[in-house]
């Protein structure tokens, strides 16, 4: 019963990262729990002891294994003969092969290190997992073989049903997996074919499907690794340097005015002092104007709370995959609080939402003051340039730290052991995601998981002057006639390949599918979760909301439809979360109800969210002063580069956990969890957004906001926001030693 959804967090937001069928998944893990009896028989024959004596009595000679990895695997292999013969005959005589300080400190340590086939296999445990660290430290001096030998980590995987490897649909995914130490002289080496015929009556014959070493799929630090790092380092001492100068500047101004103007004059100082730690960071945390006047300040809330709902989401989708007890945290899963985070799509529509109101709301405003410069050709181009000049920076840093760096640290992490973690494809595919396709273009081997957001929301920015124009030009009946039929358009596409491709309600993968349902044929996550021509739906509600608002700067709301309203925005939250329990706990819902909730449920969201907006700005009460309290902003300016780099933190957090981890509470999984990685995430995003976000974003201000000062250009000072960008650093003051006010 709990298999049914046995990895529901990990193919909710990582599905596009795994190499594997969950409907498959699925079902030998229904086997298994059918039968856990016949597969704990098939793995007493593969104990770890019996698995390192085989070593003593095979042959290597048919394998491409180098000598000096046969020597040691070899040497391994006897000396637990030995030890086997000396339990069994109950003789004090020592092993004959090995001396007694090289069983004292290599043998029994590699025996000892090795994984142990545990309890719980019927509750998901399918990985027996060794003692790392002392593993890794076995590091002696053989007097036997004359030279230094050490341990290394590896990962012996079975198939799940036990079955020969040469099998029709053997060595699926889920693998159990049995964690073994062995010589690190065979670190480089495949050994796969060895064990497979080691263990097995034939390589073809035997259940083993691959064995893994720890360091086995890490990708090789490369001449573009040090590129990037030197490139980064170069940045890091611009901001230690420049923040430092402009500290010292700030405390002894009365004595350095004329240096500083004479300096502040020159476009490169201006430059230079953009990276000031000091400045950068004080701007992050500043919230004089947090409530000025005319600022939807209560988005600064829902952005806040929509990035900690993904973080969250995606610490459930990494734990289920590492834990040792899955069906406890899946029992979870059946409450109210596991379907909040099973249905964590919800965070990306509000995402997708706040970006399309506030480019309305702020482009219909700067419309109103320059009409005729904002419908320019000039003004075009920079309706573009401004947004992938402000964007692309800092997701750019991350894109390559990611693809030529943080790959190469994940050293030691048995967790990147995993069948289920996909090798590394962003040394193929990440000029797609320079390129914003990312999305559209082989998805399956999608570089950055969370990166198709980013480039959906920059396609549905490119489309939005069709609705802009339209309010813009045609006034208020033909824009909401061209957003209707744009609107209907999406939906209806999203209808028909709902019933013609008998796609699921929604991205949960382990849901039950439609048996017409072909993946191969077409995927659901490229052709309807990524898909800019079905998110469009709450974009142009956002568009909407965005025009109607600045179009209405004073609204009196009557305070009975206020909270009538209110408590239909809320209900439609709740109604539109939790009612895909039904769906995720196995009940196969008809095509009429997958159509229904995929074209509508995001309606819901959006026209709650409009209400919540729309009440926030207009009313004063309890809610709204709580949604705009200060403290949300420095949040919310942090949210873009927290939901960056949130997946490598996990990915760190985890990977440097060596043990076995387990779920028990819902309130000691926030604790250990969850609390951590989020704080971490935003520490972290302080010191990147002030390095790679807010930096560039002042140059970008400073090439194209200085040159239309100067000129006096026709060309509008762009403020144009996203939820992607931070609502409020394009508005706070750029103070340089000498330069006030200076905006952009």
């Amino acid at each position: 019963m709990w298999v049914k959804t046995i990895l529901l967090f990990l193919t909710v937001n990582l599905s596009s990262g795994l190499e594997f069928d969950p409907m498959k998944a699925m079902e030998l893990l229904n086997e298994l729990i059918a039968h856990p009896r016949e597969v704990i028989e098939q793995l007493e024959k593969y104990k770890t002891s019996d698995l390192i004596a085989a070593l003593g009595i095979h042959s290597f000679s048919n394998y491409s294994i180098s000598e000096e990895c046969h020597e040691e695997l070899s040497f391994l292999g006897y000396g637990m003969i030995d030890v086997a013969r000396h339990v069994k005959h109950h003789t004090t005589k020592a092993p004959s092969t090995m001396s007694d300080q090289e069983r004292r400190e290599y043998l029994i340590p590699m025996m000892d290190a090795a994984g142990k086939i545990g309890s719980g296999i019927a509750r998901g445990h399918l990985l027996s997992t060794g003692a790392f660290t002392e593993c890794k430290t076995v590091n002696i001096f053989s007097t036997s073989l004359n030279r230094t030998i050490q341990g290394d980590y590896y990962r012996i995987l079975f198939d799940i049903k036990m079955q020969p490897n040469s099998f029709n649909g053997s060595c699926q995914l889920p693998q159990i997996g049995v964690d073994i130490c062995l010589p690190y002289s065979c670190r480089n080496e495949d050994l796969t074919d060895y064990f497979r015929a080691a263990v097995g009556v034939s390589k073809e014959l035997s259940p083993v499907c691959s064995v893994r070493n720890v360091n086995g799929r890490i990708p090789k630090v490369t001449t573009g690794t040090y590129v990037v790092l030197t490139a980064l380092s170069l940045i890091v001492l611009v901001f230690i340097i420049s923040g430092t100068i402009d500290y010292y500047y700030q405390n002894r101004r009365s004595k350095l005015d004329l240096k500083r103007e004479e300096l502040s004059s020159r476009v490169g100082w201006k430059v230079f002092m953009a990276f000031s730690f000091y400045r950068n960071i004080k701007e992050i945390f500043n919230m004089e104007q947090c409530n000025k006047k005319g600022q939807v300040t209560s988005l600064n809330c829902i952005r806040t709370i929509s990035t900690v709902w993904v973080i969250l989401g995606h610490c459930a989708a990494i734990f289920i995959l590492v834990c040792s007890n899955p069906a406890d945290l899946l029992d979870f899963t059946k409450t109210y609080m596991g379907t909040l985070m099973a249905n964590a799509y919800f965070a990306v529509d509000t995402f997708f939402f706040i970006s399309a109101f506030l480019l309305s709301f702020l482009w219909f405003k700067t419309l109103g003051k320059q009409r005729k410069a904002v419908l320019s050709a000039g003004g075009w181009i920079m309706f573009y340039v401004h947004r992938i000049a402000r964007l692309s920076p800092v997701y750019y840093v991350t894109i390559i730290f990611f693809t030529f760096v943080y790959t190469r640290m994940m050293r030691d992490m048995p967790l990147f052991m995993s069948p289920a973690m996909q090798d590394d494809t962003c040394r193929d595919n990440y000029w797609l995601n320079l390129l914003y396709i990312d999305n559209l273009v082989d998805p399956g081997k999608i570089c950055y998981v969370i990166s198709w957001y980013l480039a959906t929301d920059l396609q549905l920015y490119i489309m939005s002057p069709l609705i802009l124009l339209s309010f813009a030009i045609g006034g208020s009946f033909i824009g909401l006639l061209v957003a209707m039929l744009v609107f209907s358009a999406s939906t209806a596409f999203n209808a028909y390949q709902m019933l013609f491709w008998h796609f699921p309600p929604t991205q949960f993968d382990l849901g039950p599918k439609d048996p017409k349902y072909d993946p191969q044929a077409r995927r659901y996550d490229q052709w309807n979760y990524y898909n800019p021509l079905i998110r469009c739906q709450i974009y142009i509600m956002g568009l909407v909301l965005g025009y109607f608002m600045r179009k209405t700067p004073k609204l009196n709301i009557n305070p009975w439809l206020d909270r009538v309203m209110w408590i239909f925005s809320l209900s439609s939250m709740v109604f539109v979360v939790f009612i895909i329990q039904d769906y995720t706990s196995g009940h196969l819902w008809s095509p009429i109800q997958n159509v229904l909730y995929s074209c509508f449920s995001r309606v819901l969201w959006g026209i709650a969210l409009s209400w919540i907006v729309i009440s926030t700005y207009y009313q004063k009460g309890l809610i709204n002063d709580f949604m705009s309290l200060p403290f949300w902003t420095p949040l919310a300016r942090l949210s873009f580069c927290a939901y960056l780099i949130h997946i490598m933190v996990m990915g760190y957090f985890f990977g440097k956990n060596h043990s076995e981890l387990y779920f028990s509470t819902l309130s000691y999984f926030f604790l250990d969890t969850v609390i951590p990685v989020t704080t971490i995430s935003f520490v972290i995003a302080i010191f990147w957004s002030a390095m790679f976000e807010i930096p560039f974003a002042k140059i970008e201000g400073l090439i194209f906001g200085g040159a239309g000062r100067r000129q006096k250009s026709s060309l509008p000072e762009k403020k144009i926001e996203t939820p992607t960008e931070d609502v409020d650093v394009l508005k706070i003051p750029i103070e340089f030693p000498d330069v006030k006010n200076v905006r952009f």
